[in-house]
């Protein structure tokens, strides 16, 4: 049995019951670049300031990157990112208010397990997201370690995650899915191309 498991620019791996018997093999997405080009136009009038200002900071070179890069617009987040691009995949880095960092990660490829007890995991579109809390035994760990949630996605066949790091205890966007939503919902694609 096949199972594809998507992942972000490289984030982690998947550990799954009987790893070893099981292989995984590296393949590409298959990314709508129509779709992906009309939203950029259509993303350029809707949020003509939030992509002028992406620009402004980071100048050039995500026009190479073979994934729709998608980062915020004008919506929850202002902060510039950094922003560190490979050929198939992408991470924009913003620092955030209160100690917190959020990280948007997309790549144009997944990993593939084969073998063993692999069951399909379904990982939806940008609309509904997955939301994870990374660190689930928070309650156990010092103050001074950082709470992660990860909200996973498709869009235009590609696959994101937006992280979220929040170094103060009890801080919402790391615990609750509503930030990362309202990210989510206004990304905007400022580069990217089939070739």
């Amino acid at each position: 049995m096949r199972m594809p498991i998507y992942m972000a620019a490289v984030v982690a791996f998947v550990s799954v019951a009987n790893a070893h018997a099981q292989e995984a093999t590296e393949e590409k997405l298959s990314i709508d670049w129509d779709s992906a080009k009309a939203a950029a136009v259509a993303d350029a009038q809707r949020d003509q300031s939030g992509v002028e200002k992406f620009r402004a900071a980071v100048p050039s070179g995500l026009e190479k990157v073979r994934v729709p890069v998608l980062v915020t617009g004008t919506g929850p987040v202002r902060a510039a990112p950094q922003v560190k691009a490979q050929d198939t995949s992408y991470a924009a880095i913003y620092l955030l208010d209160r100690d917190a960092t959020l990280s948007i990660m997309g790549t144009a490829l997944s990993i593939v397990v084969t073998g063993g007890d692999a069951t399909p995991a379904d990982v939806p579109d940008y609309q509904a997201g997955d939301f994870t809390i990374l660190d689930d035994d928070a309650d156990a760990k010092s103050a001074s370690q950082p709470m992660e949630a990860d909200y996973s996605f498709f869009k235009f066949g590609a696959a994101y995650t937006l992280r979220l790091s929040c170094k103060q205890q009890g801080d919402k966007r790391c615990l609750e899915p509503d930030f990362a939503k309202s990210v989510a919902s206004s990304l905007v694609q400022v580069g990217g191309s089939p070739e």
